[in-house]
């Protein structure tokens, strides 16, 4: 068992399209230039493969922040600090929610709700590999082979978040992942406070 602490900022007269998600993102990113869990980059540049610990959502609308264990520290701090400036820009005090969970392997099933899930992606591996999920996907014909596709990488997003929050489950995470229609998965992972926003964009 693993507590993990989440950190939400709202800002809720800020409304946002998904279009103007760069520039939300890019007036954040340069109050805090030199620090990489900001803008998940390393300081001479290229990608880091690190779980992002601080996200930029839109929840109902309205820009978000939404950061893990020292993203939500950094986000804490950076509110802090540039709060004077932050409140013009967004018309307003932000709205902050904290949560603690315990993330932790059970025998109970529980299921939860995908939303904008893009798991069909490009990216390059630490390898420097090029990976295609969307050409993988295409070359797929049955719905039963999708579904495991599907079901592979939504493990490797598990694994990769259970990795960064130090939660080394001694089970299999594998045998515990299950897609059970077009919207609905079924996952065998508990929490004490009723949510699991840590697995998915449930903003």
């Amino acid at each position: 068992m693993k507590t993990v602490e989440t950190l939400i900022v709202t800002f809720d007269k800020y409304l946002l399209l998904p279009d103007e998600m760069p520039k939300f993102r890019s007036f954040i990113q340069k109050m805090d230039k030199q620090n990489s869990l900001f803008h998940n980059h390393g300081l001479v540049g290229g990608a880091s493969f690190r779980y992002p610990a601080i996200q930029y959502r839109i929840y109902q609308g309205k820009a978000t922040l939404f950061g893990v264990n020292e993203g939500a520290n950094a986000i804490e701090k950076l509110m802090n600090k540039n709060l004077a400036s932050l409140m013009p820009y967004f018309e307003g005090l932000p709205k902050l929610r904290i949560h603690t969970t315990e993330v932790m392997l059970t025998d109970q099933p529980f299921r939860y709700q995908l939303r904008q899930w893009l798991p069909l992606n490009r990216y390059k591996n630490q390898s420097g590999e090029l990976i295609d999920n969307h050409k993988k996907w295409q070359q797929l014909t049955g719905i039963v082979e999708k579904a495991q596709f599907l079901e592979r990488i939504l493990i490797g997003h598990l694994l990769n978040f259970c990795s960064a929050v130090g939660f080394f489950a001694k089970g299999d995470i594998a045998k515990g992942v299950l897609l059970t229609s077009k919207h609905h998965l079924t996952l065998g992972f508990g929490s004490n406070d009723g949510g699991y926003d840590n697995f998915y964009n449930k903003l």
